[in-house]
């Protein structure tokens, strides 16, 4: 980040809005300045931020990365995540080929969603 706009290191996420309408305005600037940054979350962790559509996708597409919260290093925006992360997780939770194989058991298909 850019230390004139963020001077104390990393910036406290997530961002509060100027207005329910109104995206925060660090998401211009990260856009603009830094599009995958570090941020810093109530529990002093930093994980990275990405904000730009095309690296968001490559984020969401890439098999290194995970959404398993009970992973170590796992950023939870919450308590309250890191304790629902000791639960049995759902299938949003899981990676491929789980997360598949739980979405097709729970017959969330296309052939039955459609009927």
């Amino acid at each position: 980040m850019d230390t004139q706009e963020f001077p104390q290191g990393p910036p406290k996420f997530p961002f509060s809005r100027p207005d329910a309408a109104e995206p925060p305005v660090e998401y211009g600037h990260l856009r603009a300045n830094e599009p995958i940054s570090k941020v810093e979350l109530w529990d002093g962790s930093h994980p990275w931020l990405v904000v730009k559509h095309k690296d968001i996708c490559s984020v969401l597409t890439d098999e290194r990365l995970s959404k398993e919260r009970q992973r170590a290093g796992f950023p939870e925006l919450g308590a309250g995540g890191k304790e629902a992360a000791k639960n049995k997780p759902t299938f949003v939770d899981m990676d491929p080929p789980q997360h598949m194989q739980q979405r097709y058991h729970n017959q969330f298909n296309e052939r039955n969603v459609s009927d």
